[in-house]
Formats: structure tokens, C-alpha cells, sequence
């Protein structure tokens, strides 16, 4: 992995005898280090794990000033103290922790000979430091920033795209270099948001991995895309999945990228093959599309904890707020279980509200004229008629009168409840000062009004808005 030969590495070099060291601490050590590497490629673990976890491994000797065979918890403990109080969050300190435990269990392991070599060396063996009492437990679905990665509103992504949208104009208006890289961004995000894709699935699309839906011919060539670079399970290659294609606007952004702007791209440089180029021609890496986001998000003056993340959690809550089976979402974000997806759901909507008549939401005064004071007594009735909903979920369709519903749980509402939409959706009067804000946004919905129309080369389609 760095230049080292892992043929004269090994504890059975220190065993045969007939060698004689200069500093026998640190050549023991550096060999322990190249045998651990070896361990972690046997098992297929990518290079960037195996070189994270070696830099922390010589982090934890630098700190302690004791090598791996004079470890103690007490060591672990310190170090581990220390990171926490710098401000490294629970989860990167568990992953800290759990890559010195897998050295610790690496060395101490009699199979790899290491403790042999330490008792014959030094008069003291490795033993495992890190144990259930000192290591951080995981007892929650997500730990980062309660303002982190979560869906964004309806607001937050208008502000975020329109200013994408401006981006383009703007570099050409002042004569600034940046104009294509600025259609190439909002086209980026816009397909991560449109398909639900994760940065490095993105980063690594090609133009041969879009694939026709003969159930939707409306999409063209872009009814299906291929994800060739899906997240990996530990020691495993990268999982393939097929993402369907949803909104109308992501083929319509999709299509004037590859139309207008990619070809400038790779005009002078060779083709690879690459969704979204550099303006060199590369491969544009994850690191690139957080800082185009970054960027992105600061001109639109969102939470500065947002990142590209939230593009595919509001893809995913969408989804589930447009009634879409749970196992379906599961195929189209690439989980292989559901757990990742309940959090998303119900936070809030996100795009496809509809901006009609506003309505008193009567669910709880229905509930109550049939007698069930509490949430949770939908659950069991809904499930009887199809609808699989958590307490948490249905709470949250009794408190919160909500951006969409489905027709069948409407019909299901009703049934249970013994009433009519109109009683269960009360329509209310508007007042002078909601009135004319309405209309003028329907107006520039329908494409009428002072506003002049989206011109069709601005790399935020117009039924993107009109959308939301």
C-alpha cells in the first residue's frame, strides 16, 4: 500500500532467530503494521479504510508514548477522553475506537504469532484494550446535527435552486469563467434530488447508464437509471441498483444538460465517458460536489450543517409522503432494510404540495366525535384497510394537516370515521392579504403574469417550480 514489501514482514521472521535489530521496538511495530494491512486486503477493505486505520493506530503509540504491547485501557481511555473533548461527535470517535479495537484483536490473536514475538522481545504480550465498558455503544438511528441531514422544505429548495438558476446568467453577465461549471452543478444536484442518489453514486455516473421504461415510453432513454456505484457492505464490491424514474423535470434538466452544456465539456479534452465532467474532462469527486453545494447553499442562505445528503432524504420522504410502498422505497434509494427510511418520513414536505384553497384539517375533531381520544387507535383500523402506518406517522397525520394524501387513505379516513372529505377538509375563507400572494403564485404557475417565462437552456427546468 506504501512502497513497503510485505515479504519481509511477518512475525515468523522475528521467530526464526539470526536477526539482529538496531531498535527492536520500532521494527516490531512497523512489522505488526504491514501484517495488519495484509489482514484488512485479505478481507477486501478499501485502501482508504486501511490507511485511515493505520494513521490512527500510530496516532494512539505517538499519544501514549508506549508501543501496542504496553497498551493498557487506561491508554485507550485517555486518548479516547481527549478526542471527545477536542469536539469529535459520538460517531467519529466510535470509528476511532473500532479501528484500534480491530488492531488490538489483530495482534493479540496467538494465530498471527504477534504475542509469541512480543514475549521473546520484550517480556510482555499485546492484549485487546478496547471492551464494552470503554468503547461507545450505538443506540440510535442518526447522531450527527439535529439540523444535519434531514429533507429540506419547500422553501429551502426554491431559495437553493433558484439560486442555482441565476448562477449560469451571472457569470456570463459579468464576463467571469464559471458558466458552464454553473449549469453543470445545478444539473448535478438536480439529478441527485430527481434520482435520489448519494454523492459517490453520482460522482461516478456515465452517460451509457440511463435505460428506457417501457411501462413510462413519456421519459424516453431516461426511464431508468443504472447505479453502478452503489454503497458497498463492508468487504464487499460496489451494489448495482436500478432507480426508476419519477419526475417529469429531472428528465427535462437531464435532457438540456446533455444537449447544451455537456458537449462543451469534453470538447477539448477525451471523452470518458463521465456524467458530469471537470472543465479538464475529469471525473467530478465527491469532495467537488460538496464544496459546489457548500457554495450553493451560503448564496441561498440555508443552515451552513445542509449538505447534498438532504437532496437524497428529500427525494426519499417525497416518495413515502406520495404514498409509495415502503419496499419500493427501499429498491429506489438502495437500503437493504427499512430502518435508514422511517426517520425520513413525515418531516415536512418538500416538493409537490399543492398551493390550492386552504383547508382546516377536522381529523382530530372526527376522531373525537367517534369516541378514540388517542392517535394510536387509527393504527389497528387503517391496517385492516391496507395502510400500513407507524404511531409516530399517524400522529403526525392527526397534528399536522398534511401537504398530500393519498386517495386510498382519504377513502380509508372516511370509512373509519363515518364522514365525507368536505367534513373531514374543511375549506376556509381567505383573508385580503393571503388572497393576491395565491393567486399571483398560481398565475406564474401557469406561465402567466409580468414574470417572463424560464427560457428552456436555464439548467433549472420551469416545472421544477411549478413543482414544488
Amino acid at each position: 500500500m506504501d512502497g513497503r514489501d510485505p515479504a519481509v514482514s511477518g512475525a515468523h521472521l522475528f521467530l526464526a532467530g539470526g536477526i539482529v535489530h538496531l531498535d527492536p521496538a520500532t521494527a516490531v511495530f512497523e512489522a505488526m503494521l504491514v501484517d495488519f494491512d495484509r489482514h484488512q486486503a485479505s478481507r477486501n477493505l478499501k485502501p482508504d479504510t486501511r490507511r485511515a486505520r493505520e494513521r490512527l493506530v500510530r496516532q494512539l503509540q505517538a499519544f501514549t508514548g508506549a508501543w501496542p504491547w504496553q497498551w493498557t485501557p487506561a491508554h485507550f481511555e485517555h486518548w479516547s477522553a481527549t478526542h471527545l473533548e477536542d469536539g469529535r461527535t459520538p460517531a467519529t470517535m466510535r470509528g476511532y475506537q473500532g479501528a484500534i479495537a480491530s488492531f488490538c484483536a489483530f495482534i493479540a490473536d496467538a494465530r498471527y504469532q504477534w504475542p509469541r514475538v512480543c514475549e521473546q522481545y520484550f517480556g510482555s504480550f499485546p492484549a485487546q484494550v478496547c471492551h464494552e465498558l470503554n468503547r461507545i455503544r450505538h443506540t440510535t438511528d442518526y447522531e450527527g446535527h439535529p439540523d444535519g441531514n434531514r429533507p429540506l422544505s419547500k422553501q429551502e429548495l426554491t431559495r437553493l435552486f433558484e439560486v442555482a438558476n441565476q448562477r449560469p446568467a451571472q457569470a456570463c453577465r459579468l464576463g467571469r469563467k464559471g458558466e458552464l461549471a454553473a449549469h453543470r452543478d445545478a444539473a448535478l444536484l438536480l439529478t441527485i434530488l430527481g434520482w435520489g442518489l448519494r454523492r459517490t453514486e453520482a460522482s461516478w455516473l456515465n452517460v451509457t447508464d440511463w435505460r428506457r421504461n417501457p411501462a413510462h415510453p413519456q421519459f424516453g432513454r431516461f426511464g431508468q437509471l443504472v447505479v453502478r456505484r452503489g454503497k458497498s457492505a463492508r468487504g464487499s464490491p460496489p451494489r448495482r441498483r436500478v432507480v426508476l424514474t419519477v419526475f417529469p423535470w429531472s428528465v427535462t434538466a437531464v435532457e438540456t444538460y446533455l444537449a447544451e452544456v455537456r458537449p462543451r465539456f469534453v470538447d477539448r479534452y477525451p471523452d470518458t465517458g463521465a456524467m458530469f465532467p471537470t472543465e479538464r474532462g475529469q471525473r467530478i469527486t465527491p469532495k467537488q460536489i460538496n464544496a459546489r453545494f457548500a457554495s450553493l447553499r451560503e448564496d441561498a442562505g440555508l443552515d451552513r450543517h445542509l449538505g447534498p445528503h438532504c437532496l437524497r432524504h428529500t427525494y426519499i420522504t417525497t416518495l413515502l409522503e406520495r404514498g409509495w410502498p415502503l419496499a419500493l422505497v427501499q429498491e429506489q434509494s438502495g437500503h437493504s432494510h427499512g430502518r435508514p427510511i422511517h426517520p425520513r418520513r413525515g418531516q415536512g414536505c418538500l416538493m409537490g404540495i399543492d398551493d390550492g384553497p386552504a383547508f382546516a384539517w377536522k381529523l382530530r375533531e372526527r376522531m373525537a366525535l367517534k369516541g378514540m381520544w388517542h392517535t394510536s387507535q387509527l393504527v389497528a383500523p387503517l391496517a385492516e384497510r391496507g395502510i400500513e402506518l407507524s404511531r409516530t406517522q399517524v400522529y403526525r397525520l392527526v397534528a399536522e394537516p398534511p401537504g398530500r394524501v393519498s386517495v386510498r387513505l382519504l377513502l380509508a379516513l372516511c370509512d373509519i370515521l363515518d364522514c365525507t372529505f368536505e367534513q373531514l377538509a374543511v375549506p376556509v375563507q381567505e383573508d385580503s392579504a393571503q388572497a393576491p400572494a395565491r393567486a399571483s403564485h398560481r398565475r406564474r404557475a401557469a406561465g402567466g403574469g409580468p414574470e417572463p417565462a424560464t427560457p428552456p437552456s436555464d439548467p433549472v427546468p420551469k416545472a421544477f417550480f411549478e413543482d414544488l
